[in-house]
């Protein structure tokens, strides 16, 4: 692949690292998803970084987001010490409606590759919206990250977590009301401190 359709390695490295931050600071310590600090602290979600430029045309982006997530999809099925993948999108599917697409194809991927009982895909974006709810609504931010994510997710890894707490059909319901008694304020606060964390380390 030309090199001008490449993720420059520099911003690769800082969405790492923003994710990382993300995934700390907000999922964890908010307790957005009850069972995902042990994960965490034991370093076994792998962050992935996809290889796509915002130059790309929507079709050569989509196909090259499925390859991606194919490998990742070999590399938990050969690597068990690896819990869970975030795909990263730091330079492409900034457009919700687009990334919508990209949720689309990769969820009907994962169905005719006869994977749905192996894998489950949860996803985020920067302005992710659910349907019916005001843009500037803070229960957004449940499901919003510094950069688009596809969340690769082992079934019997969402089994033992669903497993291990009470009522977990209450988890959305708790997040949406948590999220908005913070407040949309608080939340992007939160995330612009994540990226000027990222800054003072080197810059977004």
């Amino acid at each position: 692949m030309s090199n001008k359709f490449m993720v420059n390695k520099d911003v690769s490295n800082k969405a790492i690292k923003a994710i990382e931050l993300w995934v700390k600071e907000i999922v964890v310590d908010h307790r957005f998803c009850p069972f995902a600090k042990l994960p965490f602290e034991q370093q076994r979600i792998a962050y992935r970084v996809a290889n796509i430029a915002s130059r790309m045309d929507i079709d050569s982006s989509l196909v090259l987001a499925l390859s991606e997530l194919d490998e990742c999809i070999g590399e938990l099925q050969n690597q068990q010490a690896i819990d869970t993948t975030l795909l990263i999108f730091p330079d492409s599917f900034f457009d919700f409606e687009q990334f919508l697409i990209l949720l689309d194809y990769s969820e009907e991927f994962l169905e005719a590759s006869n994977l749905t009982e192996e894998f489950q895909l949860a996803h985020f974006h920067p302005d992710y919206c659910f349907a019916g709810v005001d843009s500037d609504a803070a229960e957004n931010f449940t499901n919003r990250a510094p950069f688009p994510v596809l969340h690769l997710l082992r079934q019997s890894s969402v089994s033992a977590g669903l497993d291990s707490i009470s009522s977990p059909e209450s988890i959305p319901d708790r997040n949406i009301r948590y999220a908005n008694a913070k407040g949309s304020e608080f939340w992007q606060q939160a995330l612009s401190k994540i990226n000027e964390k990222v800054n003072e380390e080197g810059g977004l």
